[in-house]
């Protein structure tokens, strides 16, 4: 049950995230991705 659990996560839920996620296609993309990242208040903190 548990390895079926971890499975599903590696196998089906993580794909799906990563697929999700904003990747830039150049240089400036990634600058305005982190600086949107960066105006975020709960960044700040972990800066």
């Amino acid at each position: 049950m548990v390895l079926e659990s971890v499975a599903r996560i590696v196998k089906v839920q993580l794909p799906a995230y990563l697929k999700r996620l904003p990747v830039p296609e150049s240089i400036t993309g990634f600058a305005r991705l982190t600086e949107s990242c960066s105006c975020h208040p709960g960044w700040s903190a972990m800066a």
